[in-house]
């Protein structure tokens, strides 16, 4: 019980995330937005995003997990890019809460988020690719981004010399320890001040 209690207590903790992202969209109202999970660091800039001209741009596994048992971790929530048309932004944000209250699967507001896009179809879960949808009759343009470049989180078992060059860096499960945290930060620090050395 108390087990299950914890579980569902963090299920709703991250169910937050969509009403703290919708707060911040109505106080940005017309400008872009980037959210960042708390243990997502920024490491190179992050403008050319908006160049596409996207609506909600978000994190797609490279690697991409089954559809059949691992389709809640296909996008990852932890990073998404909001251009500034606020119209387009709101009508997703709006489909993507309610498509979460509906959602009963662990990792709730990720998975809400991966059957949200996945009704259109599942063929447009590719990276860099991008479809024109309709939440509340509003046309919203989705993009799909690269995890390994703008949200790099699969750093378990993993030695940091083997991550690529990320612009975020997504500092999830055990490597929020405090110790092995500074060890990976620090050398990815130093790995980018040689970078502007070279």
């Amino acid at each position: 019980k108390k087990i299950e209690f914890k579980a569902l207590r963090f299920e709703n903790l991250l169910l937050q995330k969509i009403k703290c992202i919708q707060h911040a969209s109505r106080l940005c109202d017309g400008e872009r937005l980037v959210y960042l999970d708390a243990d997502a660091i920024l490491f190179e800039t992050i403008d050319d995003v908006f160049e596409a001209g996207a609506d909600v741009n978000v994190t797609l596994m490279d690697d991409l997990p089954t559809w059949e048992n691992m389709s809640n971790i296909i996008i990852n929530s932890g990073v998404i890019f909001f251009g500034a048309n606020s119209t387009a932004r709101n009508a997703f944000l709006d489909a993507w809460w309610h498509q979460a209250l509906k959602t009963n699967e662990w990792l709730r507001e990720q998975a809400s988020l991966v059957r949200l896009l996945e009704k259109e179809s599942r063929e447009m879960f590719r990276v860099n690719s991008s479809a024109l949808l309709k939440f509340n009759n509003v046309g919203v343009k989705v993009r799909f981004l690269s995890c390994d470049q703008f949200n790099f989180l699969a750093m378990e078992n993993s030695n940091p010399e083997t991550f690529p060059d990320a612009r975020i860096f997504h500092f999830t499960s055990t490597r929020q320890e405090k110790k092995l945290f500074w060890e990976i930060l620090n050398y990815l620090r130093m790995r980018k001040a040689n970078e502007h050395f070279v």
